[in-house]
């Protein structure tokens, strides 16, 4: 059995070391992982999650070890200290806005189109203690669901949520208690995007609020906002671009989903509220309605691309960006980088031959097979996004 293991282990590393020139396609152990198969047990078939397909934009590979082979980080023996980091906070974050929805909802979680035909219910921001308290418990759940315990930690997290939250109070309660339908509220969406098999895309939105121009379905980040513009007009442009790259869905099908659920409540839109301190707190909002046109010609578009390259199989590392300057950034955070051929040189100059080659054989009008117009596409997808 250890000759076996051995044997396979030489033979993932000969894959990885071939060299670019004598590379003609990517391989297995370089994103080429076969079609989608028939049997039950492959974790691509039933509902695609949009966060699912957002990930797979930003990096094949990584969609390939989290959402179907279902790896999990490595510990690091190196790490003595607990570290807060992002994903941690804005879990504790999420937690608690999801808790003032449901005191005042009277339920959890729920699917949308339940929800939408109920009366909204005000929302009121706790007091400081109430609000201290409910810090405090999300942070210990966090905590240990990830199995870390130790004393004083929940409230060192507690308390770096808090400038997350009082953004939140800032922007959706600055003019009273919003009227929410719910939070963390799940759907479906059936789609036929262009050259792709229909698909049951599924979503689920932080909190669904009521105004008066119609329903708003939120989507909560701890992270800076994608884009730095203050007019109106420059972050719509951004927001378009970042759907068309793939990276940016998951608003427009809120507000596509709501509209289809409910007709007669008019254009729904669905929104990003970035709950970083910026300097700038018009950065901090950016929305998309249903009846945007561009938005859904390049959804379509995106999803068409991404959802062929899942079924197909064909889900490369992005080891750079398409130009090949400079490391993809989703690298630098990616937890499971350790099965991954980043950093090897080789791998990365016999990606970037290769897709070099696809676009010169693109450029000059030579013939390419459905897998590499494919790849390609896949490639160029986010330029000008990573």
């Amino acid at each position: 059995k250890r000759q076996a293991w051995a044997a396979a282990g030489r033979a993932v590393l000969d894959e990885w070391e071939r060299p670019a020139e004598g590379a003609p396609d990517l391989g297995p152990w370089m994103g080429a992982v076969g079609s989608l198969r028939p049997a039950a047990a492959d974790q691509r078939r039933g509902t695609v999650w949009v966060t699912a397909l957002e990930t797979l934009s930003k990096c094949p590979w990584q969609h390939v070890l989290r959402r179907v082979l279902r790896l999990e980080p490595l510990p690091d023996p190196l790490e003595t200290l607990p570290l807060l980091d992002p994903l941690t906070v804005g879990n504790v974050v999420h937690a608690v806005l999801e808790r003032i929805a449901v005191e005042a909802v009277g339920r959890r979680g729920g699917r949308l189109e339940e929800r939408l035909g109920q009366t909204p219910t005000e929302a009121p921001w706790p007091d400081t203690e109430t609000l201290g308290r409910w810090s405090h418990e999300a942070a210990a759940a966090v905590l240990l669901e990830e199995g870390r315990i130790l004393p004083g930690l929940a409230h060192a997290l507690a308390t770096r949520a808090r400038p997350y939250l009082e953004v939140a109070r800032q922007e959706l309660w600055k003019h009273g208690a919003p009227k929410v339908l719910g939070a963390e509220l799940t759907g479906e969406m059936r789609l036929d995007p262009p050259g792709a098999p229909a698909l049951t895309l599924g979503f689920r939105a932080d909190m669904v609020e009521s105004r008066d121009e119609g329903l708003r379905c939120i989507d909560f980040k701890t992270g800076a906002s994608f884009s730095r513009k203050v007019k109106a007009e420059g972050r719509r442009e951004d927001l378009h671009r970042g759907i068309a790259s793939g990276l940016h869905l998951q608003g427009f099908l809120y507000a596509l989903a709501v509209t289809g659920l409910d007709p007669g409540s008019g254009p729904a839109r669905g929104a990003y509220l970035h709950l970083r301190d910026d300097k700038d707190p018009r950065t901090r909002w950016m929305e998309v309605r249903a009846d945007d046109a561009t938005a859904g010609r390049r959804f379509l578009d995106a999803i068409g691309v991404l959802e062929r390259a899942r079924r197909r199989g064909l889900l490369p590392p992005r080891l750079t960006d398409p130009a090949g300057r400079k490391e993809n950034g989703a690298c630098a955070w990616c937890p499971v980088a350790a099965a991954c051929v980043r950093g090897e040189s080789q791998a990365r100059r016999r990606e970037l031959t290769f897709f070099e080659e696809l676009r010169r054989r693109r450029e000059e009008e030579l013939p390419l097979d459905a897998d590499q117009e494919l790849l390609l596409d896949l490639w160029e997808l986010p330029e000008g996004m990573l």
